[in-house]
This record gives C-alpha cells, structure tokens and sequence, in this order.
C-alpha cells in the first residue's frame, strides 16, 4: 500500500472514529489524559499495521478490536505495577513485616486512599479470610496452594474467598451507588 493512501485512510479514520474509539476506551480508561494519549496510539498502531489488514471485516471494527486490546493491555500493564504495593500494604494491614516500597508520590496517594476504602468495607471478614482472599487473588495461588500454605482444606479457602468477594463487593457497590 502506498504511503500516501495509508495516510488518507487513517486520516478519514480518524476524522469519522476519534471521538466513538474516545468513548470506547472510556469504558476501560477513566483518566481522561490516559484515555487520550492511548487513543493516539491506537491510530498510529493501525496506521502502522494498516498493511496487514485483510478486510475481512470492517476498518471500524478492526479499531475496536485494537482499542479493545490496547485498553486491556495498559490496564493488565497498571495492574501489575499496582499489585506489588497492593501487596506489601496489604501484608502490613496483616501485620506481616515487608520491606519498603518505592513509588511514586501520586501514585501512593491514590493507592492509600484505595486501600483505605477497601479496608473500611473489609470490617465484615476475618483475618483468615482476608488472608484467603490475598492469596488467591493477589498472589495468584490457587485454592488447593493457599489450603496448603494455610493448613486449612481447600474448600475453606473456595468458600472464604468467595465470601470476601461477595462481601468487598456488596459494600463498595453500596458506597459507589450512594455516592
């Protein structure tokens, strides 16, 4: 494809879909400058990849699909800076010892406030469930692992992580609704 015509056609792209892919990635990216910044690289990303595409379907779902799996990426990419200070200030909610973590001023802020909010809903589970629930989810262990490192039997653990997700979600969902 020449480069001439792969720019027209991102431009009309762009032109007739910036603000419905904004809106899309809006569903997954709260933070409008993110959001914003993200929507740019998907446009370079099919301008970038236009070549390969083999209109099987239209160009506007191709960039949805794109969207989709952008989006899903930077918020898998956030998570997994998250989770490490997740983790430790969970662990020190346990009373566990960890060593410090460095992170960003904002980023702390934003986490604290979080985890405050978490926790003030968390009043309902016990220490073992919230340890059930880190576990599984945060660590990525799986039921019969977390039995183990527990000493509890696995369905224990299935029916305490399920009863801790129940419970964070009924409260937050409450908050979230009310406010």
């Amino acid at each position: 494809m020449v480069l001439e015509e792969k720019q027209r056609i991102i431009e009309e792209l762009y032109v007739k879909m910036r603000k419905k892919v904004l809106g899309f990635c809006g569903r997954y990216i709260y933070d409008a400058h993110e959001r914003e910044e993200i929507v740019q690289e998907i446009f370079i990303n099919c301008f970038v990849n236009l070549d390969k595409f083999e209109f099987r379907s239209s160009l506007e779902t191709w960039l949805y699909t794109i969207s989709k799996n952008r989006c899903l990426n930077h918020i898998r990419h956030s998570m997994a800076k998250k989770r490490d200070c997740v983790k430790v200030q969970f662990e020190d909610f346990l009373g566990k010892s960890t060593p410090p973590v460095q992170i960003d001023s904002l980023a702390k802020d934003e986490l604290d406030e979080r985890l405050r909010v978490i926790y003030s809903k968390a009043e309902g589970l016990g220490k073992r469930d919230i340890e059930c629930v880190m576990l599984v989810i945060n660590d990525g262990l799986s039921y019969v692992e977390a039995g183990k490192k527990l000493g509890i039997p696995t369905n224990s653990v299935r029916s305490r992580v399920g009863r801790g997700r129940m419970l964070l979600r009924s409260k937050l969902k409450d908050m979230y609704m009310a406010s």
